[in-house]
């Protein structure tokens, strides 16, 4: 399958803006490689970085410490 350019504009738009914020980064990784495989010109370094920076204003409460290291 292989969308058009303005489809798949409006397409990413919408899952940087409604889906990326539901998802892991690294689910957000695997979703900008799948995109990359469909969309015609698809910046996915764009897109990862716009995702997930929309992933962490949405949920400042898992960006606050939760990948901090254990000290052992």
């Amino acid at each position: 399958m292989t969308m058009t350019p303005s489809t798949s504009d409006a397409v990413v738009e919408m899952l940087i803006e409604q889906v990326a914020p539901t998802m892991w980064p690294p689910a957000i990784e695997t979703l900008a490689d799948r995109l990359q495989a469909i969309v015609p010109g698809f910046d996915r370094d764009k897109f990862v970085r716009r995702a997930i920076e929309n992933w962490e204003r949405n949920n400042p409460q898992l960006n606050d410490g939760l990948f901090d290291e254990i000290p052992y």
